[in-house]
């Protein structure tokens, strides 16, 4: 009797059980999926919600905003948060101007923030209003200068369109937190290549040698960048020079910036009397003639420029890089920037060598046979030797580079 009662029971909970499952499910059967709608029309604006939390600033903006997450929802497909009576201001940017006001170091406001109105709607300038916003409360948060750096380079441009400004905000992230360093030479890199003059430039890479350590790769690349302005500034004050020089000796003036600059220059009993080359100097040190120098001899040009005075005499010291400056025809010449253009191209090749030798499975033998097989090889410049050493090709030098510019 006591079996048949347990059995008995045993049955009529496994019916219950199962007339329980099959009403939950019944809801499901014919059911379609929905996502789950949700509006923040009636979201009380900062002043409001901080009265109405009692106190509980974070807890309730929290919970808010787990809350709004169906409104991200309803905007995958809706794309337009105007709400009622918000005028300008969307409802996504109502929303996170609340949660930010009662909770303003919490990270993930301002990111989602410019989530959800730069990646959902489009709207760039309320995303960098936050990511600014975030800098503001959190300055030392990577995240946060990262995203902003990143809104103004892809959607403003800055790197291109305003190198300057832009490189001024990589330097203040910088200054906040300094062990970001290493990304942030790499942003301030590609940025100095925008600047449209070299005295732009040069006072870019001058701000960033003051934040690089000397002999760190960050310290040696700007040194290098650095040196590149200080021998093309080099090369044009020289270049000018040459052509005062023949417009002083009896040459047409190369340039109408030229004649401008120096018509004084000018015998006005014999002009234009001499050829290109016979008014062309020997040597470099010949345009170091006082009436040459007297407009162009600034203090700035002798702390930076290629002319120095020693001994009370001027001289025309090496370029930035230890070398030599050389006169080609009638061009002024830095041989160091010009080896390191070469070294550029020759990189380069190296890059083609490697490609071409995996392609065919073996290295070429000689420079010949490389450059029978299709690979463009750049002849060096004056006082180059090339060669194919093994599995790479190798650049050496007759003259050897001397102290170079001290720029610390």
């Amino acid at each position: 009797m006591g079996m048949l009662r347990k059995a008995a029971l045993g049955m009529l909970v496994a019916i219950l059980l199962a007339v329980v499952v099959g009403w939950n499910m019944s809801r499901f059967i014919s059911s379609t999926a929905k996502i789950r709608e949700k509006d923040i029309d009636f979201l009380p604006p900062p002043v409001v919600a901080e009265l109405l939390c009692l106190g509980h600033r974070n807890t309730l903006a929290k919970l808010r905003w787990i809350d709004s997450f169906a409104y991200f929802e309803y905007q995958l497909d809706r794309k337009d948060d105007n709400v009622v009576g918000g005028g300008k201001a969307g409802g996504f940017e109502r929303l996170y101007d609340t949660l930010i006001t009662l909770d303003p170091h919490f990270q993930s406001f301002y990111e989602h923030a410019a989530l959800n109105t730069g990646g959902l709607l489009g709207h760039q300038g309320v995303a960098l209003s936050f990511q600014m916003r975030g800098i503001s409360e959190m300055p030392t948060s990577s995240q946060m200068w990262r995203n902003a750096a990143a809104i103004l380079r892809t959607e403003y441009h800055w790197q291109e369109q305003l190198p300057e400004a832009f490189g001024q905000f990589l330097s203040t992230w910088r200054r906040f937190i300094p062990e970001d360093s290493d990304q942030i030479s790499i942003w301030l890199i590609n940025v100095g290549r925008h600047f449209s003059s070299i005295s732009q430039r040069m006072s870019y890479w001058l701000e960033q040698l003051h934040m690089t350590k000397a002999g760190s790769p960050a310290g040696d690349f700007v040194e290098g960048q650095l040196r590149d302005e200080y021998a093309k500034m080099g090369c044009e004050t020289l270049q000018i020079l040459v052509n005062a020089y023949r417009i002083a000796h009896g040459a047409p003036a190369p340039r109408l910036k030229d004649l401008w600059l120096d018509y004084d220059l000018i015998d006005p009993f014999s002009p234009f009397g001499a050829t290109i080359g016979d008014a062309l100097p020997v040597r470099l040190d010949d345009v170091l003639e006082p009436r040459l120098l007297r407009k162009r001899l600034t203090r700035e040009l002798q702390a930076n420029g290629p002319i120095i005075a020693v001994d009370g005499r001027l001289r025309l010291r090496t370029d930035p890089f230890g070398l030599p400056w050389r006169l080609v025809a009638d061009r002024v010449v830095s041989t160091g920037l010009e080896r390191r253009h070469y070294q550029a191209a020759l990189g380069k090749a190296n890059v083609a060598l490697l490609n071409l030798a995996r392609s065919r499975g073996s290295w070429p033998a000689s420079l010949a046979e490389a450059r029978s097989l299709g690979l463009a090889i750049p002849e060096p410049p004056e006082g180059g030797s090339l060669s194919l050493a093994g599995e790479a090709l190798e650049v050496t030098w007759q003259t050897q580079p001397g102290q170079p510019w001290s720029l610390r």
